[in-house]
């Protein structure tokens, strides 16, 4: 049996309330630089994906993952997946790869 458990959900049992959805939560936290090969991103970081500002267009966040280290991050898209921004790996997700936003900190270790 597999158990899905949400964001909101995971954070709420720790103590946490996140609104309901990507857009909201990407207003939270603290911005992280992730820096050219995500070397700044510590586990439990926040990714927002969506299309970023430019050409006079504001910011659109679409979708929200947690970073797992190693370049890997979980998210939930129809399913439970654990996906890597890294083109080498066998788990490489292009198109959350292109469209990375923002990282952002919520818990500070």
């Amino acid at each position: 049996m597999t158990v899905q458990v949400s964001l909101r959900s995971f954070f709420k049992i720790n103590g946490f309330e996140l609104p309901r959805d990507a857009d909201q939560q990407s207003r939270l936290g603290v911005e992280i630089d992730p820096g050219k090969d995500f070397e700044n991103l510590k586990p439990g970081d926040l990714l927002f994906f969506g299309q970023k500002s430019e050409d006079g267009k504001p910011e659109k966040i679409t979708h929200v993952g947690i970073y797992l280290g190693n370049k890997e991050f979980i998210h939930c898209s129809g399913k439970v997946s654990i996906d890597s921004f890294d083109p080498k790996a066998p788990n490489f997700n292009e198109y959350r790869y292109k469209t990375f936003v923002k990282a952002k900190r919520l818990i500070e270790k």
